[in-house]
This record gives C-alpha cells, sequence and structure tokens, in this order.
C-alpha cells in the first residue's frame, strides 16, 4: 500500500545510513548492500524531516517500507548527518499489518519534541517481544536531559502517517520560529 505522500526529505543534503538489527543493534550500513557495517552504541542528530518512504532492500527481500528519520548534524559538519532507516513493519500470519516496534516507539518519541530540545540521542533496546527505540533529549549543549517516556502509537498504517504528518508539520514550524 502506498503512502499519501510525497519526500520533502532534503536530498541537497549527504547523509549516512544508520539501521537497525534484529537484536537491536543500530549500525552505520556496510559497503555491500544487506550486511551491516560498524554497530554503533547510539546515534546523535537534530531532526530534520520523517518519511515513509518504499525502497528496495536486498534482492532477498524485494522492496519495502521503511521510516527514515533524517538527522542533521548538532555541529554543523555534514558528515556527521544521518538518515536512520526503520522497517516499518510486518503482515502477521492472519493477514493483518503490525507497525514494529521502533517505528512506534521512535515516532511516539518525536510526537513529544520540545522547543528546548537542541538534538537527541537515540539508542535501541531489546524488550522481551520486540525491539524499541528510545529517545533521549539533548539541550542546547549537547548534556542529556531526562529521557522521553511514552506510550507507544496505535500499530496501523494510519497511525504511522498521521504521526509522520504531525512530526514534520512541527518540525517546520519549529524552524520557521528559530
Amino acid at each position: 500500500m502506498p503512502y499519501p505522500f510525497t519526500s520533502q526529505a532534503p536530498e541537497s543534503r549527504s547523509y549516512t545510513g544508520v539501521g537497525i538489527s534484529r537484536d537491536a543493534k543500530l549500525y552505520v550500513y556496510g559497503s555491500v548492500p544487506g550486511e551491516p557495517g560498524e554497530v554503533q552504541p547510539a546515534v546523535i542528530g537534530c531532526p530534520n524531516h520523517v518519511e515513509i518512504r518504499e525502497m528496495a532492500a536486498t534482492s532477498e527481500y524485494g522492496k519495502r517500507s521503511y521510516l527514515l528519520l533524517f538527522l542533521d548534524s548538532p555541529t554543523g559538519d555534514e558528515s556527521g548527518n544521518l538518515v536512520l532507516r526503520v522497517p516499518i513493519g510486518y503482515t502477521k500470519p492472519n493477514g493483518d499489518f503490525q507497525l514494529s516496534g521502533p517505528t512506534r516507539s521512535l515516532l511516539a518519541a518525536l510526537l513529544l519534541r520540545q522547543p528546548s530540545w537542541r538534538a537527541v540521542k537515540i539508542f535501541a533496546t531489546r524488550g522481551t517481544k520486540a525491539n524499541f527505540l528510545d529517545v533521549i533529549p539533548l539541550d542546547a549543549n549537547l548534556e542529556p536531559m531526562e529521557q522521553v517516556r511514552t506510550t507507544l502509537i496505535p500499530p496501523n498504517r494510519e497511525s504511522a502517517v498521521q504521526a509522520v504528518c504531525d512530526i514534520n508539520n512541527a518540525l517546520r514550524s519549529s524552524a520557521t520560529h528559530a
């Protein structure tokens, strides 16, 4: 099912890809598609844009939908720009679609974004039945603030689409008031 909006991503900038493994580890993409590169304990950046995009994974999987979170470097160094790519979800054996735990937790935390957050630190945690992405906001000095605690967004596509739209509206609004 295609998603009803087009990309407004900052295509003119360069971004390094980061993914999440099944065992809840963040990694920088390797030079070979489908093979993770260096493991990262966390990623830090200033949320710039979030979107859902259908893209090719490895030939084993064909096209899949991903949540993309574009993070600009908090220091302004473009080599620190990241794009976090998270599989959006999966189809259960009974045919129902289910958003992934990392997607649900990341979107829920970003919906709570405050103007006092200069950047965010994102790290993966392994739950008993699913993995999650946790968010710690960073202040103007890039010091950690209190970790964001929230409930997950509902597990359906519509919730993801609405959350992405709301987050991007908030990001655009804060950019025009900065």
